[in-house]
């Protein structure tokens, strides 16, 4: 089963060899994930199907309790169908949908793309003249193949699923909360306007962060 997710994506076919890989975060992004784009639309449509599926419960729950407030017995005979539904929805196509989306992200795009990323960091490295290795540091080269994948993994990871699921519960949220009362979106917006500031906060201060651990990790591994 998790074979075939592991199987989409062959880590090691044939490429078109670059001899200077770009420079900037989105550029170098996009020439290292052209074979994962099929799968990253896979994983964003699984990820807003799966916050969809959360909001849409709230509702129904709510529709529910509002339908069990006459004679019970008359109301679970008339809506015995859609409890059904509901059930079926619950027990068997939500867990099939969190599925797919957990083993599109784990077991298809970031074991997947650490592993690309380094076959072809290792291939670039190994096309070098003597000459070029003498221009840096043997260990931080040998840093940067190793830290590169699972850093542009996770920029994939939140971009293509935590970011998705974000918007689409807060989107959904906004809409269930603004058919009962506009005020109740109020809180939403405004704790939607706090997050964002903190995030921008937060990242502004990773990138040095992360900088000054990859930097003490090139100087463990021989720098």
């Amino acid at each position: 089963m998790f074979q075939f997710f592991e199987d989409l994506i062959d880590p090691f076919a044939d490429y078109s060899e670059i001899d200077h890989p770009p420079q900037r975060l989105w550029p170098f992004l996009q020439a290292y994930c052209q074979p994962f784009k099929w799968v990253f639309l896979l994983a964003f449509t699984a990820s807003v199907l799966v916050a969809g599926s959360e909001i849409g419960l709230i509702y129904a729950l709510g529709w529910l309790v509002d339908q069990l407030q006459g004679d019970r017995a008359e109301t679970l005979q008339r809506l015995g169908p859609v409890l059904i539904a509901l059930a079926v929805f619950i027990l068997l196509i939500r867990p099939i949908l969190t599925f797919v989306d957990t083993a599109l992200v784990n077991n298809t795009i970031l074991t997947n793309m650490a592993t690309l990323m380094r076959w072809r960091g290792h291939r670039h490295v190994m096309r070098q003249s003597v000459g070029w290795f003498e221009g840096d540091f043997a260990g931080r080269i040998a840093n940067r193949v190793m830290q590169t994948p699972p850093a542009a993994g996770e920029v994939a990871f939140h971009v293509f699923d935590a970011m998705s699921y974000a918007l689409a519960y807060v989107i959904g949220a906004f809409f269930l909360l603004m058919q009962a009362d506009i005020r109740l979106t109020l809180p939403l917006v405004l704790w939607f306007g706090l997050y964002l500031l903190l995030l921008r906060y937060t990242v502004k201060r990773v990138g040095p962060a992360s900088k000054a651990s990859s930097d003490a990790r090139s100087e463990l591994n021989g720098r």
